[in-house]
């Protein structure tokens, strides 16, 4: 545990885009030191150094030499299980960026690797931290729309994927249902606690990617017996201006890119917050990941939450396979001693 004087030392490794946009994040965070980056890369390395940040090729040194506390991993997904598993053997604290692994059966033996050692093990749900979907999240528990009857999550938007890594299957483990389907999953977990089952078909994208998917379009059952839809694309816009809206009997709530709104049927619209911002999502995860360092907060997601959104993501494919409706395995709860 960590003391409200004490620093935390990180290490970041890798340091492409996203590795860059936590390593921001990491030095803009009150009582946390940002140690240390780790990438094979060259171009990456001059790029950490130039910001005055000590980079290193090799994990191993990285962490000898710089002693972190805890660890962001932000490589590609397929490194993510071997790279958090010699952290944590380590006895070292991982903030592991999504997917936690590219299949569940990995994310099940990294969290019995994170029981072992008695670290802490977290992935990264910046959209937890977004004041407008808690706040979303507050009124529909609170019942403010009435029973939901209807809910919808869209990650769209055109990206360029065939020269990068996305588009290699040997890196990213799959397409847009591993990736976009990930946030969307763990959209649902949070606001509907679970996922019951998944339907899913894939869509025809321009890009002609060859390994992966680059669209999907997904009939979700949550654990609530509430019914809605997840629509993913790298390649085709978003149909409007909200990435999650849930429709009740008594209204609507929609978490927009711009503008929140709660609209009642008996009394209008008003707003729920501004604009997302990205950074101050990073910036509100990274102080949250101390406070639980710390032993002021609970974790933000739970070792069955993240077994499930792993879960659903393979239900997913399952489905695309079948073309039929495939049921969300529940993860095994873990032994306890006696």
């Amino acid at each position: 545990m960590f003391g409200s004087a004490e620093q935390l030392r990180i290490g970041v490794i890798g340091f492409g885009r996203i590795g860059a946009t936590y390593a921001q994040a990491w030095r803009d965070c009150p009582g946390v030191e940002l140690a240390g980056v780790c990438d094979r890369d060259a171009a990456a390395r001059r790029r950490a150094a130039e910001l005055a940040i000590p980079a290193f090729e090799d994990l191993d040194e990285m962490l000898e030499t710089i002693q972190p506390d805890a660890v962001s991993v932000c490589t590609p997904p397929s490194s993510h299980g071997e790279l958090a598993a010699r952290c944590l053997d380590r006895g070292i604290d991982v903030l592991c960026e999504k997917p936690l692994t590219t299949d569940l059966a990995s994310a099940l033996q990294l969290w019995d690797v994170a029981a072992q050692t008695g670290r802490l093990l977290l992935v990264a749900s910046k959209f937890r931290h977004v004041p407008e979907l808690r706040l979303a999240r507050e009124l529909i528990r609170r019942g403010e729309i009435g029973l939901v009857q209807d809910f919808r999550i869209e990650f769209a938007s055109p990206v360029p994927m065939a020269n990068r890594w996305y588009s290699r299957r040997s890196a990213s483990g799959g397409g847009v249902i591993l990736d976009n389907g990930w946030n969307a999953f763990d959209r649902i977990h949070f606001l509907f606690s679970g996922i019951r089952a998944v339907r899913a078909r894939l869509g025809d994208g321009p890009q002609g990617l060859e390994e992966v998917e680059g669209s999907a379009v997904i009939d979700i059952v949550a654990a609530g017996g509430e019914t809605g839809q997840a629509v993913l694309s790298w390649s085709t816009p978003p149909s409007g201006d909200a990435y999650v809206s849930v429709w009740g009997e008594r209204g609507s709530i929609h978490v927009v890119w711009k503008s929140s709104r709660l609209e009642r049927r008996s009394s209008g619209s008003r707003a729920l917050g501004g604009a997302y911002d990205k950074a101050d999502a990073h910036r509100r995860m990274m102080r949250s990941f101390r406070e639980v360092l710390a032993g002021r907060e609970q974790p933000w997601g739970t070792r069955e939450e993240y077994l499930g959104v792993a879960a659903a993501v393979e239900a997913a494919y399952r489905s695309c396979a079948s073309q039929a409706e495939e049921i969300v395995s529940q993860p095994p709860r873990m032994a306890t001693a006696h």
